[in-house]
């Protein structure tokens, strides 16, 4: 630990990345029931300030913040500057206690990460920087302390509306976004923003080519030096397509490398004598966080469905999680996830996109092969829970799709506003979608009720419907797998038409990137149905 301290106060040294004579502490806390305070997010800047003031606490939360899902915590904000030699302690105290003071709540599993450089925003956000403190220059390095088994904030992450509500209150006080890193809640960071220099890298054009021109000025107390200029194009398919580097006299102030191409590209200003960067630009790729549980399932038994003549089994598994003897869950990863492209073909295996024109086929057969694509979809990813969403939904809806979930315990919602389909000639369809009164409830209770008791135990769903003044309108259609856990990652497609026409018109199938604001949504709308008069059929099997 003596190294990493030592590293801290190299950079923080007059003269290397700037000049400090503070450190400026933010503080975003919770306290429980018995007021015992917790760290939500520590972020430590180091500033040059003309007059600091040290230790005086500035609490930017003049009241504490409730958030409705946890009604239990509070949450607050405060602010103050120390001095370097003080951070140093505070540092120690992080690696040997693992807690920032004596009052808080202590964290089992702190760890420091290496020290890595965050560049500014450019055409693609840089995540972190919706947290640093205006990094929008040259960049920042950072040092990190990580809470990887967090805990302390299990009911926070567990409720992505909890830490949405909790982010937006947060944002009127500070400008930062703890939803969009949420696998940085319980962290520390040490913020080191690069001011030695300023830094400008710029393109022109050329008769046989591009120039990316890079220009500096240094800070009017700095010992200028050599510095190494490097440009790499950004690459594509796995390929790097230039890589371009030159020496900057201590006495110059600028340069030019010859490029071939306006390709986004990436400039770096490397301090050879300090082994730092001191600018970087980055048009980089998403990281997330994000962990994969798995768990072993086991054929128990068969479902029988019914509806009226038709009748189908289907094979039921039942998760290990249910029993007494649990596997040790291995320490989560909660950074290491990609967004990559994908070929159509493996888009088309996966179901993340699925095109559906049933022009010269025939309508039944295409309409078996996309519901067919749905249970994969359900049986792939809905072993927890399976939230459907479609305001046509009928009982026959549900009875082939969600009914066909092979997963036991899977917890099962849906929603509909039990309106008529589009251009239905149907005269039972009309009966059955007629305005929703208890007639219309009662007639898909009885559909519900010809199920056999063997399995209805194998059966947790529950269905709501619009009805009165009672939710909103909609017309979108989702299917959605919501996280179990923080360790889980919330999925969701967009049907692209309603369950009962699936296949048989022209509409696509899929994966929607933003996923958890979907599953936001359902909630919300699930919740504002939660009178009796808009529950159509419940059955869960505790």
């Amino acid at each position: 630990m003596t190294a990493r301290i030592n590293e801290v106060e190299l950079l923080l040294k007059n003269g290397v990345l700037g000049f400090y004579n503070t450190v400026e502490i933010t503080e975003v806390f919770s306290l429980n029931s018995e007021k015992k305070p917790c760290n939500i997010l520590t972020i430590m800047v180091a500033e040059d300030f003309q007059e600091p003031i040290y230790n005086k606490v500035t609490y930017l939360t003049t009241n504490l913040i409730s958030v409705k899902k946890l009604k239990q915590w509070r949450f607050g904000v405060k602010r103050y500057c120390i001095r370097i030699s003080e951070l140093m302690a505070k540092l120690s105290s992080l690696d040997t206690n693992m807690r920032w003071d004596q009052e808080q709540i202590e964290i089992n599993n702190l760890q420091p990460l290496d020290k890595y450089f965050i560049s500014p925003d450019s055409y693609e956000s840089v995540p972190l920087n919706s947290i640093l403190k205006n990094n929008y220059y040259n960049g920042s390095y950072v040092f990190e302390w990580f809470d990887f088994n967090k805990e302390n904030h299990q009911d926070l992450l567990s409720s992505p509306l909890a830490l949405q509500d909790l982010s937006e209150e947060l944002s009127k006080v500070i400008p930062i976004s703890i939803d969009s890193v949420s696998d940085r809640v319980g962290n520390f960071l040490l913020q080191i923003p690069t001011r030695i220099l300023m830094s400008n890298f710029g393109l022109e054009k050329k008769y046989d080519g591009y120039n990316l021109n890079c220009e500096i000025d240094w800070h009017n107390n700095a010992q200028k030096r050599d510095l190494i200029i490097n440009c790499h194009l950004s690459e594509s398919d796995n390929i790097c397509e230039g890589y371009f580097t030159k020496i900057l006299k201590s006495g110059d102030l600028s340069l030019s490398l010859p490029i071939p191409n306006k390709r986004s590209h990436v400039g770096t200003i490397w301090d050879p004598e300090n082994n730092l960067i001191l600018a970087r630009t980055r048009p980089s790729a998403f990281i997330s966080p994000t962990a994969k549980i798995v768990t072993t399932t086991s054929i128990i038994k068969e479902r029988l469905l019914t509806n009226g003549s038709q009748s189908k089994k289907v094979s039921i598994l039942k998760s290990d999680k249910d029993k007494s003897n649990h596997s040790k869950q291995p320490i989560l990863n909660w950074i290491e996830k990609r967004i990559y492209d994908n070929s159509s073909i493996a888009l088309k295996k996966s179901r993340n996109f699925v095109q559906y024109n049933p022009k010269g086929i025939n309508k039944s057969e295409s309409k078996m092969n996309a519901l067919d694509d749905l249970i994969y979809l359900i049986n792939m990813h809905g072993h927890d829970a399976v939230w459907l969403w479609d305001p046509y939904l009928s009982f026959q809806d549900l009875f082939d799709t969600l009914l066909q979930n092979k997963h036991s315990s899977s917890m099962m919602k849906a929603i509909s506003s039990l309106e008529l389909p589009p251009n239905s000639q149907n005269s039972t369809a009309t009966t059955i979608f007629q305005s929703k009164d208890s007639l219309t409830i009662n007639k898909y209770k009885d559909s519900f009720k010809q199920l056999p008791p063997e399995t209805l135990k194998t059966i947790n769903l529950e269905f709501r419907c619009r009805t009165g003044t009672n939710g909103w309108d909609f017309h979108d259609r989702f299917i959605i797998f919501p996280a179990s856990d923080y360790g889980s990652t919330t999925l969701a497609w967009s049907l692209g038409t309603s369950v009962n026409s699936y296949g048989t018109s022209h509409h696509i199938l899929q994966k929607v990137q933003d996923a958890q604001l979907i599953a936001n949504a359902f909630s919300n709308l699930w919740d504002d149905l939660e009178n009796s008069e808009c529950l159509v059929w419940r059955n869960i099997n505790e």
